[in-house]
């Protein structure tokens, strides 16, 4: 549906720290494609961002402000970065209200109550439009929860998550949270990324950073026992991160690698332009996902859409996402991943079949289906 007041286009505003093209991953890839569903939808977007994934005032036709007082560089102490907002706090409401000036935002989304700038700088308070926020993580510990709780006393117009698990999940962690309807709002992605056909290659394909949480380790020790068998490769995301490093990770998979003489076999790909992705993922025989926990799970989201067979784990929201479509095991469980992807492997009609026949379920993600609910959303009364 094309939402818009008296047939007039809405400009929908959204404030993201790390918001780019070709970063990093689920929420910043995520958010491009909400900022193209908005486009698509026939209205007009633009960010209130800094400088840390570039300088560029637009693109792909989003608009782009650059606030040069917000950081460049983020580690991984997030206390950091809070701190920086509330120092920077009064040239950041200024830097916003010129942003409004300039875009004249009708609506205003925050993406994370600490990633989104306006709640811990106070510029929402300055704000001339009523402001949204979209949760992602459940941020549990240290600053991020003190923020994270704040944001369930703010008057934001409406409250997004990405999933009924982390909607529940942000329940049981804060009772405040309960007496505020939060709406599921899934991380999309571009349907016509995935249409394309491309004859089949023997490889496995892991579309997910190397970082502890992902378990790629125990995709290793898995693989090391079946591809023999199969005769088959595996391709790993070795690129690294913008905004932490997680090279200590990289290395110790390079370990394994090394540890289980399989350094043929396995392949370290460079950091992806996001374009590159949907070609590697219909080439691929079997898509694995051995995450202990992801509250969407974008990477699964693009295996199923393509229609490529899928073993994925128990953790967080993947088992929702994937249902009848994907193989699922408890994560870090070496020998049942192992196993799994034997019987995908050995049964491969069947699962290939099946994994074709169900991509059409998946429509429903597609970046404009999901902007135009979440437009909706916005304007409903209450």
């Amino acid at each position: 549906m094309n939402v818009a007041i008296n047939n007039k286009a809405l400009h929908i505003g959204v404030s993201f720290l790390s918001f780019g093209k070709n970063v990093f991953g689920g929420m910043e890839k995520g958010w491009y494609n909400l900022c193209q569903g908005f486009l698509e939808n026939n209205h007009g977007v633009s960010v209130f961002t800094g400088c840390m994934t570039g300088v560029s005032s637009e693109i792909d036709g989003i608009k782009i402000y650059r606030s040069s007082c917000l950081p460049k560089k983020v580690g991984g102490n997030t206390a950091d970065l809070a701190t920086k907002l509330v120092v920077e706090r009064e040239n950041i409401k200024k830097d916003f209200d010129d942003y409004q000036k300039t875009y004249k935002p009708d609506h205003l989304i925050l993406v994370d109550p600490l990633w989104g700038i306006l709640q811990v700088s106070e510029a929402w308070k300055i704000s001339n439009a009523p402001i949204s926020i979209s949760y992602h993580i459940a941020n549990r510990s240290g600053v991020r929860r003190e923020i994270m709780a704040t944001s369930f006393q703010i008057p934001y117009r409406r409250r997004f998550a990405v999933s009924k698990f982390l909607i529940e999940e942000i329940n049981r962690e804060f009772l405040e949270s309960e007496s505020k309807e939060i709406i599921v709002k899934p991380t999309p992605t571009y349907i016509g990324d995935y249409i394309k056909e491309y004859p089949t290659e023997n490889y496995i394909f892991c579309n997910s950073r190397i970082d502890p949480i992902k378990r790629i380790d125990t995709l290793v020790y898995a693989f090391s026992k079946i591809h023999k068998k199969y005769q088959i490769k595996l391709k790993l995301c070795g690129g690294g991160s913008p905004f932490m490093d997680l090279n200590s990770e990289l290395e110790k998979i390079k370990k394994i690698v090394k540890d289980l003489k399989l350094e043929k076999e396995v392949e370290f790909l460079p950091r992806l332009e996001w374009e590159e992705i949907p070609e590697l993922v219909l080439k691929s025989k079997l898509i694995v996902l051995p995450s202990s926990r992801e509250t969407f799970g974008g990477a699964a989201l693009e295996a199923l859409v393509a229609g490529r067979p899928l073993v994925t784990t128990t953790g967080g929201n993947l088992p929702v996402l994937a249902g009848r479509s994907g193989v699922i095991v408890e994560p870090g469980n070496i020998e049942s991943l192992a196993g799994a992807m034997d019987e995908v492997l050995g049964n491969y009609a069947k699962y290939e079949h099946k994994a074709l026949n169900g991509r059409e379920l998946f429509n429903k993600f597609d970046r404009k289906v999901v902007a135009g609910e979440m437009l909706d959303h916005l304007l409903r009364k209450g």
